[in-house]
């Protein structure tokens, strides 16, 4: 059987075109990432790690034990780790925080002191590969999906049960430690971690619209335009993040979750994630405790405010909720 000219022509281009997007999609994912997580740009404390670490132990107080760790990833990548414990109670449980996406864990170091005074559990704080002294190249959420994963499974391995592991994401870190949560849910057998997605999204399309068009503090007459705008814009949006391998879909892997293993944290005047574009409670979740921070609170610095000095809409802590659910 022959085979024209004209189909040799197109299957030479079509192998041309995905030679291209092979090559060219990771590396526009590489450009993509620094936007979806522009902690990448921070310059560094100092070039020394040793000197960084001095300066972070001195705001530790003497009663707490830190270990500074490099955690190695399965891919080669090197995490700046942080466990934070109390010696004179040793741990029964373990909190992961992931951090947000223009945030280092050095920044939470008050709050970490405060759940460890209540409850004695370890901390373990990370930066991501490329922020700060991490080590690796992000070109997808694939990396930074390994870069929890390797937190969990070093616990795992060292024999802590996961029953005892919470992992604690706030925004960004709430959408990647969902479905690293979800990952060891789907293992045989399950390895059943707690989740806290903290102020997060269904998927990273609505975040992403929520802040091209959100609808907080703007007119509620004009509220159809914009949810017609969000409805242009949200194929290509999205189209561009699957294509890039950038597109974070929470809801599902929070709704994989059973009630019980997990928890979400959301505020209704958040500026960062839009309660009513952005919200992942308002992406139908199937089941899990919610806990809403007080409509009091307002302003752009609620999206990345610690837990402890916020109360819920009952008058209570946000970090007692957070250290309450942790009990199981």
């Amino acid at each position: 059987m022959m085979i024209s000219s004209s189909a040799c022509k197109k299957w030479f281009m079509g192998g041309l075109l995905a030679l291209g997007l092979y090559f060219f999609l990771p590396i526009f994912g590489l450009f993509l990432g620094q936007s979806i997580l522009p902690a990448q740009g921070w310059p560094k404390p100092t070039e020394n790690p040793a000197i960084f670490q001095r300066q972070l132990r001195a705001k530790i107080p003497s009663q707490l034990t830190a270990s500074f760790l490099q955690v190695v990833t399965p891919d080669g990548a090197i995490l700046d780790t942080l466990q934070l414990s109390n010696p004179q109670s040793p741990p029964q449980s373990y909190l992961i925080f992931f951090c947000g996406n223009n945030m280092a864990y050095k920044v939470r170091l008050p709050e970490f002191q405060k759940i460890i005074e209540t409850i004695a559990p370890a901390i373990i704080a990370f930066d991501y590969r490329n922020v700060h002294y991490s080590q690796g190249r992000v070109y997808s959420k694939q990396e930074l999906l390994n870069d929890g994963i390797a937190q969990v499974q070093r616990l795992l391995n060292a024999g802590v049960a996961a029953e005892n592991i919470t992992l604690h994401g706030l925004s960004l870190g709430g959408g990647l430690a969902s479905l690293v949560a979800a990952h060891f849910h789907s293992q045989s057998p399950a390895q059943k971690v707690y989740l806290v997605a903290d102020r997060t999204f269904p998927s990273l399309t609505d975040a992403v619209l929520g802040k091209v068009l959100p609808e907080l503090g703007y007119s509620k007459a004009r509220a159809p335009l914009r949810a017609l705008g969000r409805a242009i814009l949200k194929p290509f949006i999205q189209a561009i993040l699957l294509m890039t391998n950038w597109e974070i879909n929470c809801l599902e892997a929070y709704n994989r979750i059973p009630a019980q293993y997990k928890a979400l944290i959301t505020a209704k005047n958040d500026m960062i994630i839009d309660y009513q574009v952005a919200s992942l409670e308002h992406g139908a979740i199937n089941g899990g405790k919610v806990f809403h921070i007080n409509d009091s609170y307002k302003g752009p610095s609620l999206h990345a405010h610690p837990l402890y000095g916020l109360k819920d809409e009952h008058g209570r802590d946000m970090l007692d909720n957070l250290i309450t659910f942790m009990q199981h």
